[in-house]
């Protein structure tokens, strides 16, 4: 696990609140999410789209993810520590993927992150899930768009990697800053709170 210095950490102090949404507009977004996190391909198998969402996963933060393997699911899991004033927040990613073979051609891909923190601490990491009536948390729909083009760039779909520089600009391009203000960085480029990047492909 990683230590983050009260320094950076403060930074989390300078984020402004987002505005309060009616209730309509709460469901768009979260409708919006739940849609997002789902994705269909057709002419590949289980195997190569784990493949891929497992390399996705891993350039995260290599050397604090657990992963664990399932027939139809991958659970990765990362850990994180970090000091702010007197107090230690401790936390943890939990990013499930699930597949459901439809067909012959079409494989189901559906994606859910999960964010755990010590109560009483200040939030860190995806304060932008939504929860869908199974109670599953999903990522917010600019996430999901950047998880799955990650994966299609690991099975040669996408030409283009979307590295983490560049997903600033991906996430203004979606609009995500104005549904989600208190959010700066996607949850697949790490602990970027603290300025450590989440790595590239070779």
């Amino acid at each position: 696990m990683k230590k983050v210095t009260l320094l950076l950490a403060l930074s989390l102090l300078l984020v402004s609140c987002a505005k309060e949404m009616s209730r309509e507009e709460q469901l768009v977004i979260n409708n919006k999410n739940i849609s997002a996190a789902n994705k269909i391909y057709s002419g590949f198998s289980k195997e190569d789209i784990a493949n891929a969402v497992t390399k996705t996963l891993e350039l995260i933060d290599p050397s604090d993810s657990k992963f664990t393997h399932y027939e139809n699911k991958i659970i990765m899991m990362r850990r994180y520590f970090f000091t702010l004033l007197f107090n230690t927040v401790i936390g943890s990613d939990c990013w499930v993927v699930t597949f459901e073979k439809l067909n012959d051609q079409d494989v189901s891909v559906s994606l859910s992150v999960s964010i755990a923190q010590a109560a009483g601490m200040v939030p860190v990491g995806n304060t932008t899930a939504s929860t869908n009536p199974d109670k599953t948390s999903v990522p917010s729909e600019c996430e999901s768009k950047l998880f799955f083009k990650r994966v299609d760039y690991f099975l040669g779909i996408e030409k283009k990697w979307i590295s983490c520089k560049e997903a600033k600009k991906f996430m203004q391009d979606n609009n995500y800053y104005s549904d989600n203000p208190s959010s700066p960085f996607p949850l697949l480029c790490g602990d970027n709170y603290f300025s450590i990047e989440a790595k590239d492909p070779q």
